[in-house]
């Protein structure tokens, strides 16, 4: 076996024997501070010629519009929030997201288990904002898709719907971290969430008493939701939401970092040994 394939293996194998047996989690209580708790990386992070390539070239705000393309295909999703250093907003803050399309596709070429899944050509897959004067950022996206987590042949769970965030500050990365989801409005909906959640062996890396603040809650989008593209430096159209694809839905998550202490590791982006660009999906 590939030796970084076990290194990951085992990884992955620590992080759900901590879940079980109430071992120390991959992110123990005494390395989080009092910022959003991190999450890894993930190998499908856009960088390099893989942003270049890949992705519409100004990337923005609104994955849901590609210039010359039909819509994205999908539920709309908003999210927006607050970046906070302590009780200080973070103004000028780059906020970048990347995710699946609705389907649970990757733009990245290394996304093994995506290259069966058409592309939609009318969604971003990335995106970036720069937080406004109080710190607030606004995304309009699609939701996510569940998919498969492991390597070819070995899929060991499935990864719930989530959304990638790194922040950068003055070209400083001080946040990585994933967001989950919940639907109250939508019972059956938020179950399937909850369910995917309670597997996931990233989330499980956690601390038990730090993972609902990595959990958004969604509720129907209203006006205000639209409106509030004005508010961030990188407005978007405001045509209306509702569609064939159902409800728009919103969600609030706000971002708070922090110095990190010397010697701690508060933002650890892949696990020891992780293949970053293997093509296997684990995050």
């Amino acid at each position: 076996m590939d030796p970084s394939r076990r290194a990951l293996l085992q990884a992955l194998a620590a992080v759900g024997a901590g879940a079980a047996t109430g071992c120390t989690p991959v992110y123990s209580a005494s390395r989080l501070g009092p910022a959003t708790p991190p999450q890894v990386l993930g190998p499908f992070h856009p960088h390099g010629a893989t942003l270049a390539t890949c992705y519409p070239p100004t990337p923005n705000n609104d994955l849901a519009t590609v210039a010359g393309q039909a819509p994205a295909e999908g539920l709309r999703l908003y999210l927006r929030g607050t970046l906070r250093d302590g009780e200080a907003s973070v103004p000028g803050a780059t906020v970048e997201i990347w995710q699946t399309c609705h389907r649970g596709r990757y733009a990245h070429p290394d996304d093994e288990y995506g290259r069966r899944i058409p592309r939609d050509p009318g969604f971003q897959y990335y995106g970036t904002c720069t937080t406004d004067a109080d710190g607030r950022y606004l995304f309009r996206s699609v939701m996510p898709r569940r998919y498969p987590a492991g390597f070819p042949g070995d899929r060991a769970w499935w990864r719930p719907p989530h959304v990638h965030f790194r922040v950068r500050v003055d070209g400083e990365r001080r946040l990585t971290t994933q967001v989950y989801f919940r639907d109250p409005s939508d019972l059956e909906n938020s179950w399937n969430h909850v369910a995917a959640q309670d597997a996931d062996r990233l989330l499980a890396g956690l601390p038990e008493d730090r993972r609902d603040e990595l959990i958004c809650e969604l509720a129907e989008a209203t006006a205000d939701d639209e409106l509030a593209a004005a508010l961030v430096a990188d407005p978007m159209p405001t045509d209306g939401d509702d569609g064939p694809w159902g409800v728009a839905r919103s969600g609030v998550f706000d971002l708070r970092i922090d110095r990190p202490s010397a010697g701690e590791i508060l933002y650890p982006e892949v696990p020891a040994g992780h293949p970053r660009s293997s093509g296997r999906k684990t995050c």
